[in-house]
């Protein structure tokens, strides 16, 4: 009998279904994949490599209408990611002549992506923007749950004939939090079903594992259970300097709103801030040096009322938070973590970790202090679980993009 290791994969079951060809059960064909995630995307992405024995994909009469179900297993703990996906395309990467057998490259896509661009909708709406987003899911026929976060303000919306996800993403840059009005929406899809939330709301919800940097050099995986949060290689940028800063709109702005449906135009002046993130001051690190900096100047940025909508200025909010909406997104891109970790599905788009990586220094004997760049909570912005070749050990890895903010944060 094996034992499981850390960073074992089983493939419980891959199934490759035509409507024309029947089911191709392709689990013992399975050779890798790659599963991403991400916050930024309403959707789902994976290639799926697998070897062809029997020719099922060289006699079928692929359409692009073929779905592709598939779960993986980790042995160490029976947890299970299991996805759904639309087959999108097809490739050729390799042709073992000495096997008698091709290898092919699954390219497959969220089956709610090509729902969401081709099902139009022509309704109109009188309720909060999250209900309004609950409606909207309906008639994509999912099987997938959506989670919203609730939103403020009554909103009258009339839309004419727009595909559903145009709409929600127009929904989502309009979305004010109740919670967290200072916050960006995002519409996206993990292994958990879909997702519309603020940043600060996801970060909100607790921290799903904690890692630790260790050294692994010269260690046996089955001696080394720690290996399981431990950061196997770890990276992170400072996505922002001076120049990137004032052009994300780190000065004081000036907002301007024409609707053209009354063809009434305003303005408003912010030179301040207020507000608070989920991750620490609101007010990024350089904030008050820039106003000083820039403080007869102002970016001004222009927001077109949509002629389909009834905006009620006061309970909507939107001129009122969009400055501030905007310097929480730069705020939020100041810094990036790239990292490798074991492959677990509790680990997903939109989830919190957190980060315990000591502070490197030549000092003798070392302080039992913290990394200030790379310590701390993160939210996982993209993931990509990459399942690797069976001779591959670590075989299940995924790769993190994170975010955390401010650097003192």
């Amino acid at each position: 009998m094996t034992t499981a290791t850390v960073g074992d994969c089983v493939v419980s079951y891959l199934y490759v279904n035509s409507p024309r060809a029947g089911s191709w059960n392709a689990t013992a064909n399975f050779l890798s994949c790659a599963i991403v995630e991400e916050i930024f995307t309403p959707g789902v992405t994976a290639e799926i490599e697998v070897i062809d024995y029997l020719d099922y994909i060289g006699t079928w009469q692929l359409g692009g209408d073929e779905t592709v179900l598939i779960s993986l297993l980790r042995p160490i703990d029976g947890k299970v990611l299991s996805y759904t996906f639309l087959l999108n395309n097809v490739v050729e990467i390799d042709n073992a002549g000495a096997l008698h057998a091709k290898v092919y490259k699954l390219v497959c896509v969220s089956l709610e992506t090509l729902r969401g661009q081709g099902v139009y909708v022509q309704q109109a709406f009188n309720t909060t923007i999250d209900q309004i987003v609950q409606q909207l899911w309906g008639s994509v026929q999912s099987t997938y749950s959506i989670a919203t976060e609730t939103t403020q303000g009554q909103r009258n919306f009339n839309i004419q004939s727009e595909p559903v996800f145009h709409v929600i993403e127009m929904l989502r840059k309009e979305a004010i939090s109740s919670q967290f009005p200072t916050s960006n929406y995002m519409f996206f899809q993990n292994s958990q079903g879909f997702n519309f939330k603020s940043m600060d709301y996801m970060a909100s919800q607790g921290v799903v594992k904690t890692f630790q940097q260790t050294n692994t050099l010269g260690y046996n995986i089955l001696s080394f259970p720690q290996l399981d949060t431990n950061l196997i290689t770890w990276k992170v940028n400072q996505m922002h300097d001076a120049m990137s800063r004032v052009k994300a709109g780190v000065v004081n702005q000036l907002v301007s709103t024409f609707n053209v449906y009354t063809n009434d135009f305003t303005t408003k002046t912010f030179s301040q801030v207020a507000g608070s993130s989920e991750m620490g001051s609101f007010v990024p690190t350089t904030m008050p040096t820039f106003w000083a900096l820039f403080s007869d100047c102002f970016r001004n940025v222009i927001r077109y009322v949509n002629p389909n909508q009834n905006l009620n200025i006061g309970p909507s909010n939107v001129p009122d938070n969009l400055m501030n909406k905007m310097v929480n997104l730069a705020q939020w891109m100041e810094q990036q973590l790239y990292c490798t970790v074991i492959g677990d599905p509790t680990l997903v788009a939109g989830a919190v970790i957190n980060c315990n990586v000591p502070q490197v220094t030549a000092q003798s004997p070392p302080p039992n202090g913290t990394d200030v760049q790379a310590a701390g909570k993160w939210l996982i912005s993209k993931i990509e679980h990459n399942v690797r070749r069976p001779d591959v050990k670590p075989r299940w890895v995924c790769s993190l993009e994170c975010l955390k903010g401010a650097f003192n944060q």
